[in-house]
């Protein structure tokens, strides 16, 4: 299965390290304004669920960490982030419907 986020091993990693569930989790996000489940969230964490740049804020927020904390240690290279073009391809353009 292909994983359709790559932040779901360091929420697991950060959410363990604070011996959060992943209710208890949901909650505080929830708290903060996040509309999330645990059901959502476990999703997350396995791959299933993409993660949209709000939920990516939102976890940041919750976990005192710095955004860049949010994605795999190999991605982090001072303040850019590298590998991003094998995990998110670059879609062709939509035609718009008035082009010939």
């Amino acid at each position: 299965m292909r994983r359709l986020n790559v932040i779901g091993q360091c929420v697991i990693r950060l959410r363990h390290k604070r011996g959060w569930t992943q209710t208890q989790l949901a909650e505080k996000l929830q708290r903060l304004g996040c509309d999330i489940t645990p059901q959502i969230l476990a999703n997350i964490e396995v791959g299933r669920t993409p993660v949209i740049d709000g939920q990516i804020l939102f976890f940041a927020k919750v976990f005192e960490v710095d955004v860049d904390e949010m994605f795999p240690e190999q991605w982090r290279v001072g303040s850019q982030m590298k590998g991003l073009a094998e995990h998110c391809p670059a879609r062709r353009p939509r035609r718009s419907r008035f082009e010939d």
